[in-house]
């Protein structure tokens, strides 16, 4: 698979990235160099040889199960209290995306 300039130059664009046309036709290249060798990887029996190593980390869930607890009138005002700011019986954050 070969990339064009222009291919790379609207690549760019979606990654709001700004590419000239000198830089996309040496991108192009280097694009197709990294495809090529992706495709002589590609082209290796790794059927036999990856079933060892495929598993050889084994990912437990280390969290712990969440849990519902109630708490009295006095905890819950204590806690409300901890926040610098609240609106009726929630606590106010500060926002995390800002528009």
């Amino acid at each position: 698979m070969t990339l064009s300039p222009e291919q790379i130059i609207k690549l760019g664009d979606l990654a709001k990235l700004a590419v000239t046309e000198q830089e996309a036709s040496t991108l192009a290249v280097q694009v197709d160099d990294v495809l090529k060798y992706i495709g002589r990887v590609n082209e290796l029996e790794t059927a036999d040889s990856i079933g060892q190593w495929k598993d050889t980390v084994v990912n437990t869930n280390v969290w712990r199960a969440d849990e519902v607890r109630a708490i009295n009138e006095a905890e819950r005002n204590e806690l409300l209290a901890s926040f610098p700011s609240r609106e009726d019986d929630f606590a106010k954050t500060a926002p995390v995306f800002k528009r």
